[in-house]
């Protein structure tokens, strides 16, 4: 096994492996890696191990320009990074391309790496021989984030019958106070976005351009869903990112001021969860709840558990090299 540069020659290939990987989503995607150009002094530097002519394993890396200390981020701009694997690991072959990882690092003057995986339910196999492997090497783990996750049973009747009674009382009367509309526009639901982010006093992680791209070239896996109040026009909204085969993730959810109370949120996620179920989906993910270890809002937690999640974590490790 050798670890590569990504080379033109291979950027079919990488695509391709995301989707037949064990842990690979949308956020290991090159067209998702490069939506926005601004690298703000960082360089492109995606590794590839190869085993023969076939692609083992891939890591979108990025590498820090004209800065004292050289150290490499995977990701960068985007929720999830990692070594991606391809199906069938074992220990051996994940201490082999830590080592071989390792060297390359020294190779090239790179004294840090800074790596955030998926959670483990992104993982088919639910392994964890890369973090072990990190770990055996001298890394640390410096950030671990909380993440709510529902496991989407077998039917919507009984994932139903799973929230909390407070839980199927909203949803049973949001349904009624609300119009649901599927598959809405990028421009209406930003608009949404927008006033939501105002009043937490925080701006939303993609600009409105971003967005419509990532719509542009992932058009069935951004799906937007907006609910319009009957009573005063209210609406509230959720983005969904389809991060892979099995896992669909709320990346947004946000409501206007005057949709406040009225538990819109609730009604578009019993369309969501169904709709999920429709399409042979095991997870949704709610996404981060916390920031490290700051907790902003409890009843941002109070509200997921009420949807029958349970939690995962999303770990970031830090791996110096001795050069």
């Amino acid at each position: 096994m050798e670890v590569v540069n990504l080379t033109q020659a291979l950027v079919t290939k990488w695509d391709r492996f995301i989707d037949e990987s064990d842990n690979g989503t949308i956020f290991h995607k090159l067209k998702f890696l490069s939506y926005h150009n601004d690298f703000s002094g960082m360089k492109i530097n995606h590794l590839v191990w190869l085993s023969g002519s076939e692609i083992f394993a891939v890591l979108p890396l990025f590498v820090s320009l004209n800065t004292k200390i050289k150290y490499g981020v995977s990701p960068y701009g985007s929720s999830f990074g990692g070594i991606i694997i391809k199906n069938g690991i074992n220990l051996e072959k994940a201490i082999l391309i830590i080592e071989l990882l390792s060297n390359y690092c020294k190779s090239n003057k790179i004294q840090t790496l800074k790596i955030t995986f998926p959670p483990s339910i992104y993982s088919n196999s639910r392994q964890s021989y890369i973090q072990y492997a990190l770990s055996k090497k001298g890394a640390s783990i410096v950030k671990r984030d909380l993440f709510h996750i529902v496991p989407l049973k077998s039917n919507w009747n009984e994932l139903y019958s799973s929230f909390s009674s407070s839980c199927r009382n909203k949803i049973k009367n949001a349904k009624i106070a609300f119009t649901i509309h599927e598959n809405s526009d990028i421009n209406e639901f930003y608009s949404i976005l927008v006033e939501d982010k105002k009043r937490q006093n925080s701006e939303p992680t993609h600009s409105l351009k971003e967005l419509q791209l990532l719509k542009e070239y992932f058009p069935k896996n951004i799906i937007v869903d907006i609910a319009i109040s009957h009573q005063n026009g209210a609406k509230a909204a959720i983005c969904y990112f389809d991060c892979s085969k099995d896992i669909i993730m709320t990346f947004y959810m946000c409501q206007e001021d005057n949709a406040l109370g009225y538990n819109g949120i609730n009604a578009l996620l019993e369309i969501g969860m169904k709709r999920s179920l429709n399409e042979g989906k095991k997870y949704l993910d709610f996404g981060g709840s916390t920031f490290g270890y700051e907790i902003s809002n409890l009843g941002v937690s109070k509200f997921k558990e009420s949807f029958s999640s349970t939690t995962d974590l999303r770990d970031t490790f830090n791996l110096a090299i001795d050069i």
